[in-house]
């Protein structure tokens, strides 16, 4: 994808070319159209030199000029020495751009990836088997069984880690009392097989209540309490928050079928 943009400078207006790979998950350059930055200084936007930083970046991380050199695995650029606004109002003319593109692809987005990962929850779920239920400008799955009846009730959940943006799908059982499962579906996370997956967090959350779920640090979690990850505390809430956020609005859902405020297809 192409995306065109612009913004204020130091000086006057900037237009930018922002490309972004397929899966909008990476920006993959931008070009400096048009500027009048301070010559020497700001005017160096255009450079090949500054333009390349922004390669291989996260879409889902805002970018930030800073005024010290960054490292290769950091979503941040260095900025142009004594041209800091300059730098800056590049970064926030591409956060911006690519914020406004995600959100008007999200939904479909976000479907795709469902229909994608479900059937890997769910083995031999068949596409026929999993239908949408619009919850205000969230979307639940209700997966059915090969009798008809509702197996899970599934949605989707995101918030930023400690280094990027976590994605996850989080499963209720039918009655929507208790998750079932929780399903990563994309993570960047720097400590995330060393230490999330060794440590079996996610799976922790399968078997408690679609109650908010309360994450421990120091003490050994009981009831609906999970164990924070050691040196991935960030990481740990973010996780904890996203199934927090996904079970309350499947509970919720399923508590206006009950009372008839929403009907589904079939009456199932």
């Amino acid at each position: 994808y192409m995306l065109p943009a612009s913004g204020m400078g130091y000086v006057d207006k900037i237009d930018v070319l922002i490309g972004v790979d397929a899966q909008v998950k990476n920006i993959t350059g931008i070009y400096v159209l048009s500027q009048i930055e301070t010559p020497g200084l700001g005017s160096k936007i255009s450079s090949g030199t500054f333009q390349d930083k922004f390669k291989s970046k996260s879409t889902t991380k805002e970018i930030i000029a800073r005024k010290t050199p960054q490292p290769p695995e950091s979503n941040d650029i260095h900025a142009i020495a004594s041209a800091t606004i300059s730098s800056q109002s590049v970064c926030s003319i591409v956060n911006r751009s690519v914020r406004e593109f995600r959100e008007y692809l999200d939904a479909s987005i976000q479907r795709e990836l469902a229909l994608t990962n479900i059937p890997k929850m769910f083995p031999g779920t068949a596409p026929e088997q999993i239908r949408d239920i619009p919850v205000g400008k969230k979307i639940v799955y209700q997966v059915l069984g090969t009798d008809g009846k509702t197996l899970a009730w599934v949605a989707d959940g995101k918030r930023m880690g400690r280094w990027d943006r976590i994605d996850l799908l989080v499963a209720l059982d039918p009655t929507a009392h208790t998750i079932t499962k929780v399903y990563v579906v994309d993570q960047r996370e720097r400590y995330w097989k060393s230490h999330v997956v060794k440590a079996g967090y996610v799976e922790s959350f399968a078997g408690k209540k679609s109650d908010p779920i309360v994450m421990v640090k120091k003490k050994a979690p009981v009831g609906q309490q999970v164990q924070a990850v050691t040196k991935a505390t960030i990481t740990s809430t973010a996780v904890c928050r996203i199934v927090n956020d996904a079970a309350g609005l499947m509970k919720a859902m399923v508590a206006d079928i009950q009372s008839g405020k929403i009907v589904l297809k079939d009456g199932r």
